[in-house]
């Protein structure tokens, strides 16, 4: 895996944490931004969207560094269907059980665990020292924020943003589109849209 080459989508501070985590085991290129130019952490901005058709036929592989749910979904939708390969990013120093299936795009970051029999959806992000335990399914382009731990056999639904420092109950369900504030402790189920805060958390309003 070394040798193959790294694109970014995002250059972002996010970009820069996915970036240190490529960089033991992609040849990153760069960012594609449609907002900056110059360098970003370290690495050049080689254009906007305009510039991916030719970094396509480089044989490039691309990852949507951008930490939020529902721009990250619609950006790596975008390059799958312009036939770009999506990457998986691990952090040298997670800890991901062998038994654990990761989908494409997904960003695994420093000093996080996945555990035994973990399912995450493509797009997903466990980022710095979250935790994802034993048998949880995790939706597609969800965020699992730093310092978040999610006990064995919770569900996440899709584009679910799981707060820094909170926690979520074992066999808990939180649904689609759901927000889990920081700090907070999930001690039961959340439907579909719903911004949760607190400890315990309660439901405030649709997100």
């Amino acid at each position: 895996m070394a040798s193959l080459p790294l694109i970014l989508f995002g250059a972002g501070g996010h970009g820069k944490v996915v970036a240190d985590a490529a960089a033991g085991n992609w040849r990153v290129f760069g960012f594609i931004d449609d907002a900056r130019t110059g360098e970003h952490g370290g690495y050049p901005i080689l254009g906007n969207q305009k510039a991916l058709e030719k970094l396509k036929e480089e044989g490039v592989h691309c990852i949507v560094s951008i930490g939020g749910c529902a721009a990250r979904a619609k950006v790596q939708q975008m390059l799958e269907d312009m036939g770009f390969p999506m990457a998986i990013v691990i952090h040298p120093s997670a800890a991901i059980s062998q038994s654990a299936r990761i989908g494409a795009g997904s960003a695994i970051l420093a000093q996080t665990v996945v555990g035994p029999d973990a399912v995450l959806g493509k797009g997903c992000i466990v980022n710095t020292s979250a935790s994802v335990d034993h048998d949880c399914s995790v939706g597609d382009y969800t965020h699992i924020a730093p310092g978040a731990h999610i006990a064995g056999g919770v569900k996440i639904g899709t584009q679910t943003f799981i707060g820094i420092g909170s926690s979520v109950r074992e066999l808990s369900s939180i649904g689609n589109h759901v927000v889990i504030g920081a700090g907070a402790a999930v001690v039961t189920d959340f439907g579909d849209g719903i911004t949760a805060l607190g400890v315990p958390a309660v439901a405030r309003k649709a997100s």
